[in-house]
């Protein structure tokens, strides 16, 4: 797992630039249902905010638009926190960033956040158990935890000429080596039962759970490029709210 963290936070080291602003709130995931729409944060205003993989800060100041009285992030990368640092600042916002893993996050305060979020980013930990764990201790009894990653399905299915069929087992969930920018990473793509189990061995209970591709691409079949298509068949993305009580 050590390895796969290290090969991974050279990815983003060497590729930071290349994903600055990228999905990150209001925005769940390609093609997904927006947090405008959802509505699923608590009340921001004057709360306690820990981004979960905040890469460039454009959540953080989502956040702090909105009123966050503290705003925290932790990444794997680096070169990350330091585009999320000078994007901040270049809005007058300040944030505690921590160049660290999610599953070690030991310099992060206990019982200290009203909101834990991850925007596409959870999908990269390597110890769902420990991962979860440090969120459910992180957050005040009443808080709440908000993530999205890739949906399952998204992996398994593939365009084979007119057809989508399904590629890879569900059941699959070994890691596998992806390329992108023509460097690999390491991932592995959990069923969405597994998140779900992992959350509540942590202590966090389930509020809500949305796979909803965005409403539009149903109304206007008129877009038809190929991640649009497969939205309408499969869910690209979901996101799960859980609190802890």
């Amino acid at each position: 797992m050590n390895n796969i963290q290290k090969t991974n936070q050279k990815y983003w080291n060497d590729n930071a630039n290349e994903w600055f602003g990228c999905t990150a709130l209001p925005t769940y995931g390609v093609k997904f249902k927006t947090e405008d729409q959802l509505k699923l944060f608590d009340c921001i205003e004057g709360k306690m905010v820990l981004d979960i993989g905040c890469g460039s800060g454009h959540s953080l100041k989502y956040c702090a638009d909105r009123g966050a009285k503290e705003l925290w992030g932790l990444d794997i990368s680096n070169e990350q926190l330091n585009l999320a640092s000078d994007y901040l600042l270049s809005n007058d916002y300040k944030a505690t960033l921590i160049n660290t893993t999610m599953e070690e996050c030991h310099s992060i305060p206990h019982n200290h956040f009203d909101i834990v979020y991850s925007i596409y980013a959870i999908g990269w930990s390597t110890d769902l158990d420990a991962t979860f764990k440090n969120i459910y201790e992180r957050l005040k009894p009443g808080g709440s935890f908000i993530f999205s990653w890739q949906h399952p399905l998204h992996r398994c299915v593939k365009k084979d000429g007119d057809n989508w069929v399904i590629k890879h087992s569900y059941h699959n969930e070994s890691y596998y080596d992806l390329e992108i920018d023509q460097q690999l990473v390491r991932l592995s793509t959990r069923k969405l039962s597994t998140f779900i189990n992992h959350l509540i061995k942590a202590g966090l209970m389930i509020e809500h759970v949305s796979e909803s591709s965005d409403d539009s691409l149903f109304s206007d079949k008129s877009k038809s490029d190929p991640k649009s298509e497969k939205a309408r068949l499969v869910p690209l993305s979901f996101v799960i709210k859980a609190r802890k009580i």
